[in-house]
């Protein structure tokens, strides 16, 4: 599964280079959601995929 990103859809430079795939496992469990919920939960998930090496960007 290719996401946005990687197919130019408000592309980022390093997704389009870099990008492997989507990890819908990732986050299937987090549905459905508050709008602050995700805003917690994608700091907190952003912190432990770079803990683990990830390369990871948000705003």
């Amino acid at each position: 599964m290719i996401g946005p990103h990687k197919a130019g859809i408000q592309a980022n430079r390093f997704a389009q280079q870099y990008g492997l795939r989507l990890l819908p496992d990732l986050f299937e469990g987090f549905n459905p959601m508050s709008c602050d919920d995700a805003v917690d939960k994608e700091i907190e998930v952003a912190i432990d995929l770079q803990s683990a090496g990830f390369g990871v960007w948000q705003a």
